[in-house]
């Protein structure tokens, strides 16, 4: 994920096909938060837009990728969030996923999540318009 900045972190999801298999994509992305001791929080009651536009399928071959944007409000005295995990539409394992800065591929600090703020996007084929403003 990448953090496009501000009082709203923005981030753009990628997911890559990593797989000898073609896979379909489609829909929201499902996500776990963890705290600094790395164990899940509670529910983070997401809200799912149609953002940038509506879900599309998406035929993944392996090596391919494709794209969402999430944000949440970041806070002081919210849940300070040490990673995230994703379960992909139609699946029911997660993964970790890396927080990475624009730019360079150090992990970004922990951040604080204010309580049921966070907001994820459709998945989309290309990573135009996939990142809210800020």
């Amino acid at each position: 994920m990448q953090n496009a900045g501000g009082s709203v972190a923005s981030w753009m999801l990628t997911v890559t096909n990593n797989g000898s298999r073609t896979c379909t994509l489609y829909g929201y992305p499902s996500f776990g938060l963890k705290n600094a001791a790395d164990e899940l929080l509670g529910d983070s009651k997401t809200v799912y837009v149609q953002h940038p536009g509506a879900a599309t399928s998406i035929t993944l071959r392996p090596g391919r990728t494709a794209f969402a944007g999430v944000k949440w409000n970041v806070c002081s005295d919210g849940d300070l969030i040490g990673g995230l995990v994703l379960t992909p539409p139609g699946e029911r394992s997660n993964t970790p996923v890396n927080l990475e800065g624009i730019g360079h591929s150090q992990e970004v600090p922990s951040l604080k999540l204010c309580s049921h703020s966070v907001t994820a996007g459709t998945f989309q084929p290309s990573s135009q318009g996939v990142v809210f403003p800020s």
